[in-house]
């Protein structure tokens, strides 16, 4: 049974450049929010946002937009007024919502959830004078102990160096033999000389790139051009940022696509040098053909999850290569090397992640559509380290479900043809079915169940064979509505190797 949307339309005040100062740097500006589609989910709807940072000395505006659905927690439903609660545990944050005209540009801050501030107690206010030269003698004090170190140190590192001693001496033999390692991994990866390079003939085209075979020491490589014709500087934030990910300590795994180093011609043309793919991404294969048998549904899924789960990974070397969120992870970025082999590649959209809470540019609707989680398409994703790790890992659930819909179930249906995640929903209401953008995806996604997920057949769930079934049910873990309920990459790793 569907549910009527809360709002037919609704229009919300909208403020530019992320993370700005409000009535300074901010710029204003009037927004139609889209239709949004006959929803099952009772939290479903059109509402006006506003999300402030929490900062006691600037009124800083995070995000003021449209949202089309409701975090748990947060009550948008007949909400005139627009007011302000802490978003998470950290308090980092302030949200709102409301669902009337413009009712998200007047916010209030709640004052029961402010926390408590200090104050000013005129009794403990000092003379400006004494403060003054309080301070000059401390910061003198400060100075002068700062020099004292620096002068014994100087003499200390004379001392050593006359007999014949090295600084390192002084750090255990472990430490030093793990820098050891790690200088010698650095030195593998670097600039090549663009003149070393033969660019042969282009293999794929990309929004950004260019993908060309080419020759280097000998060696067939696959190298990338990035390019924006558009923005130049778009380019090279493209390619400094999937230089940076590459360049990661560590990110060397039989899973991961590997990187030889990059290139800059003269012409200011930015290159990645990395492994060749003979047989080109998992979609290039998926859309040629069938899946030979059980064995190769089984080597795909286990070597996807590994590499998924090691860029994941934080338990044994968190001080030395942090997490790393995919945030374009799909089937056009997972390589069939070869027979035998599978990698992720593309780091351009990638990002780090260290134990602090992600900032609200890093919250940013990047990625492709088709693959993108709720949260993600409804702009309501938590401000938790792991937040984007579950958006990898829903993206993961969708492309599970193409490599089970390119299975042989039987012999008639060797003639099927290749279908795209979400291919019939959005055909069916005759929206952009090969590159469907976010408002057309928030569309599918508020659709009843199953039909805001791809279509998993009949015929899927009653075969016998165990693995196929534990695939099916991994999936489905995977891309559940809500990040709370979705498994780690490491399990689903575990998973299938256990199959």
């Amino acid at each position: 049974m569907f549910l009527v949307n809360v709002a037919l339309s609704l229009r919300c005040k909208t403020a530019w450049p992320s993370n700005c100062l409000h009535n300074s740097t901010c710029k204003y500006d009037t927004k139609e929010c889209p239709l949004s589609e006959i929803s099952s989910n009772i939290r479903g709807g059109v509402y006006c946002l506003t999300i402030v940072n929490n900062d006691p000395n600037e009124l800083i505006i995070g995000k003021m937009d449209c949202m089309y659905d409701q975090e748990t927690s947060k009550t948008c439903k007949n909400q005139s007024q627009c007011i302000m609660n802490y978003t998470n545990k950290d308090k980092k944050f302030f949200h709102c919502c409301c669902d009337k005209d413009d009712c998200n540009q007047n916010f209030v801050i709640n004052p029961t959830d402010e926390p408590p501030r200090k104050l000013d107690d005129p009794t403990n206010r000092c003379k400006d004078f004494l403060c003054k030269r309080i301070t000059i003698i401390l910061i003198c004090l400060i100075f002068g102990f700062i020099l004292i170190l620096i002068l014994i140190c100087c003499i200390y590192r004379k001392k050593l160096m006359k007999s014949g001693k090295k600084i390192n001496n002084l750090f255990g033999k472990e430490k030093q033999e793990i820098t050891r390692l790690l200088e010698e991994t650095e030195d593998t990866i670097g600039k090549i000389d663009f003149n070393d390079l033969k660019i042969e003939t282009l293999l794929k085209k990309g929004k950004f790139s260019f993908i060309h075979k080419g020759m280097f020491n000998g060696q067939e490589v696959s190298i990338k051009q990035i390019s924006n014709t558009d923005d130049i500087n778009h380019s090279k934030q493209l390619f400094e940022h999937e230089k940076q990910i590459y360049s990661l300590k560590l990110m060397q795994h039989e899973n991961i696509l590997k990187y030889y180093g990059y290139s800059i011609n003269n012409n200011d043309n930015y290159y990645i040098i990395t492994e060749l793919s003979q047989h080109g991404s998992l979609r290039d294969v998926l859309r040629s053909r069938l899946l030979k048998d059980e064995n190769e549904l089984l080597l795909i899924c286990k070597q996807i999850s590994n590499g998924l789960e090691y860029l994941h990974k934080d338990k044994e070397n968190e001080n030395i290569r942090p997490r790393i969120a995919h945030r374009d992870f799909k089937s056009d970025n997972i390589l069939y090397l070869n027979e035998n082999k599978l990698v992720i590649c593309d780091f351009a959209m990638s990002i780090k992640l260290d134990q602090n809470p992600i900032c609200p540019n890093e919250q940013q609707q990047i990625g492709t559509p088709r693959y993108m989680s709720p949260e993600l398409l409804v702009g309501t994703i938590g401000c938790e380290t792991d937040a984007l790790l579950k958006c990898d890992v829903y993206a993961l659930g969708i492309v599970f479900w193409e490599i089970l819909s390119r299975y042989p179930y039987d012999k008639k249906d060797h003639d099927q043809k290749y279908e795209l995640p979400f291919e019939k929903q959005l055909t069916a209401r005759n929206l952009n079915s090969s590159n469907p953008q976010i408002n057309e995806m928030l569309q599918i996604i508020n659709l009843e169940k199953p039909l805001n997920r791809p279509l998993i057949e009949l015929y899927w769930k009653n075969t016998n064979k165990k693995s196929f079934n534990e695939i099916l049910s991994t999936m489905e873990q995977c891309w559940d509505q809500t990040p709370e309920g979705r498994i780690t990459a490491a399990l689903v790793a575990l998973r299938m190797r256990q199959l």
